[in-house]
């Protein structure tokens, strides 16, 4: 039986919808501009007690080496900012877990920082 996390949405603290691109589960950001994400969908079987509180997994693309792990209350948005030096075709994976550990059926989202050419 499947519990946790289903999907990922996006929130877009900005009117400006430009600083998003989104296709499917990849997900494009401007520099130094925060986006925040919070749970899309929740899979059927997952309880009320299991909802409260959520971990947020911040990944290299291979979905291998955690960076940075961060727990929050479910209803509250995670905050993701990519610095200029971090923009470019390189993408890290974004995923919540009740576990802490890595989720085998992606249900992440792949996210990238994305300038402006010279």
């Amino acid at each position: 039986m499947a519990k946790g996390v289903k999907k990922i949405k996006k929130l877009s603290n900005s009117l400006e919808f430009d600083h998003y691109y989104n296709s499917g589960d990849i997900i494009c950001i401007n520099p130094n501009q925060e986006a925040s994400f919070v749970v899309g969908e929740w899979f059927n079987e997952t309880t009320e007690e299991e909802r409260r509180n959520i971990n947020w997994l911040w990944m290299d693309h291979n979905k291998i080496k955690s960076f940075k792990e961060t727990r929050k209350p479910a209803g509250e948005p995670y905050g993701l900012t990519f610095p200029k030096k971090l923009c470019g075709n390189y993408a890290y994976y974004l995923e919540t877990s009740l576990s802490g550990e890595h989720d085998p059926r992606n249900t992440g989202v792949y996210v990238f920082g994305k300038c402006e050419k010279k």
